[in-house]
């Protein structure tokens, strides 16, 4: 068990805006000296939430929730009072990993800083090279915009044998991690690059750090191989246990008190440029009951929109089921035409 010592905490509290903090979920408004808002943690329709910046402290004088930046961390985010002091700590750059008793954040941080390392050599090759130009064609023929280029980090791997390879060797990752992370494949005493000539689609946690990534072809040459190929399972990814856009979408997701499950990437993509910005991809037709868990922690509504052909509607009646039994809401939208999401709206437009 970590003990952190409380002028550590106390460094923590005092260096933390709780107000600044506070608003990334409450709105906020200030009377006298200190902010009300609707309480994030019960329903009401008049504000009992106070915050106070002077005691750096925040309590609702109507269900009795109350504390520091660490509790309401804590609590509105469903993590440990040690992650939450981890996650603060952080964003003051205060180094606490001596107090936490084990490497494994040590660790995993090796992994998130070579996926982005990958992540960087990615995006580099999409917006600066000459293959990139055609693989930026086909984005746009597919109505992905410049921002959302940028919002999503969408990347390009080359038409390459080994050039990542190379350069996360010469950026000292060792080839034990790289293969570890699904980045590069080893036959006999050689080591090469995963993916090639695909558009890369980088996968991260709640957290917004990057666990791994996506494949999809663009290229007609290249119609026989799999549409899309995934990072294997590794330490920090594990493909059921996580939902597409969920760190971009949480706060969405907090306001508008709902959720949209897609499958896909692309679905997620055409909804972000409709303005629908509380939508998640299950990235495939198997909604596991991990990933209803991470949905638990934001929302209790969610509307499931897969694709409209025999396989999703299949997916969709034991995605409500699953649903049901996590005693969570859900709705359905039904698409016609056999439509998935993204060709949905590039038919009928963004407000189908």
């Amino acid at each position: 068990m970590a003990q952190i010592p409380k002028d550590v905490i106390d460094q923590i509290v005092k260096g933390t805006d709780i107000v600044g903090l506070i608003s990334n979920y409450v709105k906020l408004e200030k009377k006298g000296r200190n902010y009300f808002g609707l309480c994030p943690f019960h329903s009401e329709k008049t504000p009992s939430f106070s915050v106070s910046p002077e005691r750096q402290i925040f309590r609702c004088f109507s269900c009795g929730e109350g504390g520091n930046v660490i509790n309401f961390l804590a609590k509105i985010e469903n993590i440990s009072y040690i992650e939450s002091v981890k996650r603060l700590a952080s964003k003051l750059s205060l180094n606490i990993d001596n107090y936490l008793g084990d490497n494994i954040n040590v660790e995993y941080q090796k992994y998130y800083d070579l996926n982005k390392f990958v992540l960087d050599f990615y995006r580099f090759t999409l917006l600066n090279t000459t293959e990139g130009k055609e693989a930026l064609k086909y984005l746009e023929n597919r109505k992905i915009t410049a921002e959302e280029i940028n919002y999503f980090k969408i990347g390009l791997a080359p038409d390459s044998t080994d050039t990542l390879y190379q350069a996360l060797k010469a950026n000292n990752f060792t080839e034990l991690a790289m293969l570890e992370l699904g980045v590069v494949t080893k036959s006999e005493s050689k080591y090469y690059d995963k993916f090639k000539n695909r558009i890369m689609f980088p996968i991260t946690n709640e957290y917004g750090n990057i666990v791994g990534f996506s494949g999809r072809i663009y290229k007609d040459s290249d119609k026989s191989e799999a549409k899309y190929i995934n990072t294997q399972e590794t330490p920090v990814f594990k493909k059921g246990e996580i939902l597409y856009n969920l760190d971009n979408a949480i706060r969405s997701i907090r306001e508008k008190k709902r959720v949209y499950l897609f499958e896909g990437f692309m679905d997620v993509i055409a909804c972000h440029r409709t303005g629908l910005h509380n939508a998640v991809a299950s990235m495939g037709t198997a909604l596991t009951p991990e990933q209803v868990n991470l949905i638990k922690k934001y929302t209790h509504n969610v509307v499931i929109c897969f694709d409209g052909d025999s396989a999703g509607i299949e997916a969709t009646k034991r995605a409500i089921e699953l649903i049901l039994k996590h005693r969570l809401n859900p709705a359905v939208v039904t698409l016609p035409e056999g439509l998935d999401p993204d060709e949905y709206i590039s038919k009928y437009g963004n407000n189908a």
